[in-house]
């Protein structure tokens, strides 16, 4: 949900039907549904996945999969004028992914064509994407999301046999589990 009660939320696809993102207004003083679910793209040659509100709830972000034609891009959609700016981060793979505070970059989990993974942070809009946290073989690093003031990164990390929660200082690099 963002600030002005629209609901987000993601509906899983099959070979059939690729995944798609729907929006829906909520007013929470009556608990009435006031708008039918909308899908975001009604293009059927995209596969929409991994809705994000912005902080703010202005920006309405997703990942967009063209089928058969490469790398996901980041889409981002204006909640007031339905402009839309597709980020190409230029990155072999492209996951989960949170607004920063500011809303000038997104942290992702990904993978570039050097071969490196782990989460990365790519200007908005631009695209330009930097590795702040690498990931390896055995361990996957996945839900990023940023603290309120930006300082902190918070993320789970798999290793064969557990899982850990991490809040890791942007400044400093020191990692908590």
């Amino acid at each position: 949900f963002n600030s002005q009660g629209d609901l987000l939320y993601g509906v899983s696809g099959s070979l059939s039907e690729p995944a798609r993102v729907q929006t829906a207004r909520v007013n929470f003083s009556s608990d009435v549904l006031e708008s039918l679910p909308e899908n975001v793209t009604n293009d059927p040659g995209e596969r929409a996945s991994y809705p994000e509100w912005s902080r703010d709830g202005r920006i309405l972000g997703h990942l967009t999969h063209q089928i058969g034609r490469g790398s996901p891009v980041l889409t981002l959609r204006s909640v007031a004028s339905g402009a839309v700016t597709v980020v190409n981060p230029r990155l072999r793979y492209l996951d989960e992914f949170s607004f920063a505070p500011d809303g000038q970059s997104v942290i992702a989990n990904g993978g570039d064509f050097r071969g490196r993974s782990g989460l990365f942070r790519i200007e908005l809009p631009s695209g330009d994407a930097q590795l702040i946290v690498p990931g390896d073989e055995l361990k996957s690093l996945f839900r990023p999301v940023w603290s309120r003031d930006g300082s902190t990164l918070f993320y789970a990390r798999n290793a064969p046999a557990f899982r850990s929660y991490v809040a890791r200082e942007i400044a400093t690099g020191r990692e908590r589990e």
